[in-house]
């Protein structure tokens, strides 16, 4: 791990870092003593079974599930140039900041589900995720995105619930790019796609470090899609973090499949 602790005060080499993270829901504690990072302009996914806290990890992180204990820190990228936000040359803690803190230091968040607003018109879906803009700025936003999703652009007047499953997640995209954020921590992306929209929503996933040059932590349960286009992953399994390794190898050690997700092990 590339990093460098002096007491609480991490030196900025990584974009994200969890220190011995708990939290769940309430007074119900689900994950237990994480410690997670993401490299600039990286994918790390977190994969395991049903129930291990997958998603619950990334909730603590982005402030919308209870923490307990630990901390996370946060040093956005020097060499992006997002609106209006202030460089530094150390990692700052945003342990327990809210989702609206997270926003304007240029961290965005896609839901699993039920991500998009399905009354109102797609680029009014656009204007939502960027309510930190002012108008000028929103404008240039929309462009960017119009070119990258072409597809939004000649539907911006139409309403969300007129979009297929995999449009949808395309305006979820949409949204949490609009801020031309450095970090965007997605919720099971292929959540209720069928088989067919799963390799275009994973390569529209490897977009956005590749083309955008924004890190990505992504929770997933299509495990083999999701270590195709990662750098590294984690295993969680009941709350805790039981391995960790590049993607590559994570998605050919069949024995940590057997294990943890269900799959053959090797016959030796």
């Amino acid at each position: 791990m590339r990093h460098t602790w002096e007491g609480d005060i991490i030196n900025q080499v990584n974009i994200l870092e969890t220190k011995n993270l708990f939290g769940g829901y309430g007074k119900h504690e689900i994950i237990h003593g994480i410690n997670i990072y993401v490299e600039k302009k990286e994918i790390v996914c977190i994969i395991g079974p049903n129930g291990s806290g997958k998603s619950t990890l990334i909730k603590v992180i982005y402030g919308l599930a209870t923490h307990h204990g630990g901390k996370v820190y946060y040093g956005p990228d020097e060499t992006k140039n997002s609106i209006d936000l202030p460089k530094s040359n150390e990692m700052i803690e945003i342990t327990q900041k809210r989702a609206n803190e997270l926003v304007p230091l240029g961290i965005s968040y896609v839901p699993q589900l039920d991500n998009v607003f399905p009354n109102l018109t797609i680029e009014e879906n656009l204007e939502m995720g960027g309510y930190t803009l002012d108008e000028d700025q929103m404008e240039t936003a929309k462009e960017r995105v119009f070119e990258s999703y072409p597809l939004l652009k000649e539907r911006r007047k139409n309403r969300a619930k007129t979009l297929s499953g995999g449009q949808r997640q395309m305006l979820a995209l949409g949204r949490a790019l609009i801020i031309d954020p450095h970090l965007i921590i997605l919720d099971e992306p292929s959540a209720a796609l069928q088989p067919s929209l799963v390799i275009d929503i994973m390569e529209r996933v490897l977009a956005l470090r590749d083309e955008y040059g924004v890190s990505v932590l992504m929770v997933e349960q299509n495990t083999k899609s999701a270590l195709k286009i990662s750098d590294r992953g984690y295993i969680l399994a009941a709350g805790q973090m039981v391995h960790t390794d590049n993607a590559h190898e994570l998605l050919f050690n069949t024995d940590l499949a057997a294990f943890y997700l269900g799959g053959k092990r090797t016959i030796k």
